[in-house]
């Protein structure tokens, strides 16, 4: 069965020290976009500030909240965990769960939980991989998928915590990755005309899933909330003025009119909407651009991604 292989291919550890600048580039951004807020409620409040240091104002620790947190690869939870009551939000509770248990001494402030905002679960799948397997009607592959989707259910956010700070990196781009990984498998299986529509099919769940992330993202923080996102895709060797291109996107990246073309597009699956949802939030008052940032991911020799990530003020 070609799903395990999936879930297998999943697990980043294997790029932990190959990720070893990026992780401490996010896991600073995440420090800063904090201090940054406390200084700002700082001004606001025209109180004397302990310490640039501690990011504690009330004597107890902020809640950091890490959406799709996997292996935590790309993030140093180690560190975080010094500062923060850290929760990791995942589908896949054991992963989540097996980080916790390498950082017994931070043990205490780290919290596993799912949230099912997007809830596909394991059997839908291999349901789904079945019919692909036997070369079931497009049609009829899309009708049972539409089942699975009207019966989900969409938590009642105000029944559940709300978290001071929340991160989500690269996570609107990869809530539909494994349809589309099944289908690619099988797809030899089906003409031109079927791969299409089914594509274009799962692209529609792709906004679908990127509403329903950044629903749940927007109603269980309060504070600040980080969001980050692949601007491209791209083979390493073609893409040569990397450092020149992210220093273009920070100089000119305008907040006050994130829809003009300064905003660059994503090119990547699932995070225009996000891009969208960011854009509405700001035009509409209810969240501010605090600051924004570029950066390289080298995710592997064959794929590096463009990355941007926007801190968002949301107690405006």
């Amino acid at each position: 069965m070609f799903f395990n292989e999936i879930i297998k291919s999943e697990n980043s550890s294997i790029y932990y020290n190959n990720w070893a600048n990026y992780r401490a580039t996010l896991t600073k951004l995440i420090l800063d976009s904090a201090k940054d807020y406390y200084r700002l409620l700082h001004l606001r409040n025209e109180k004397a500030i302990r310490s640039n240091k501690e990011l504690d104002l009330t004597g107890t620790k902020a809640s950091l909240a890490i959406w799709g947190a996997g292996s935590c690869t790309d993030i140093d939870i180690f560190t975080l965990a010094k500062h923060f009551q850290i929760i990791l939000i995942d589908c896949e509770m054991d992963t989540i769960t097996a980080v916790r248990s390498k950082f017994s001494t931070y043990a205490s402030n780290i919290i596993c939980v799912d949230i099912p905002f997007w809830d596909i679960p394991h059997d839908t799948y291999i349901m789904y991989e079945a019919m692909l397997k036997d070369n079931t009607p497009i049609e009829q592959i899309m009708i049972y998928l539409d089942e699975h989707i009207k019966k989900m259910v969409t938590p009642d956010y105000k029944k559940l915590p709300c978290f001071d700070f929340s991160v989500a990196s690269g996570l609107s781009s990869q809530l539909c990755t494994r349809f589309i990984a099944l289908f690619s498998y099988y797809k030899h299986l089906y003409s031109e005309t079927d791969r299409t529509i089914l594509y274009n099919y799962i692209s529609k769940l792709n906004t679908l899933a990127g509403n329903r992330l950044s629903e749940a993202l927007k109603a269980m923080t309060s504070k600040l909330l980080l969001i980050g996102y692949e601007l491209k895709s791209y083979v390493p060797e073609t893409f040569f003025l990397e450092d020149k291109h992210t220093s273009y996107i920070n100089d000119f990246f305008y907040t006050e009119n994130i829809s003009s073309d300064k905003f660059f597009n994503s090119d990547v699956d699932g995070n225009a909407i996000i891009q969208q949802k960011i854009n509405t939030w700001v035009h509409e008052e209810t969240a501010r651009i605090l600051t924004h940032h570029s950066d390289i991911w080298k995710y592997n020799d064959k794929k590096h991604y463009l990355m941007h990530f926007i801190s968002l003020l949301l107690d405006i």
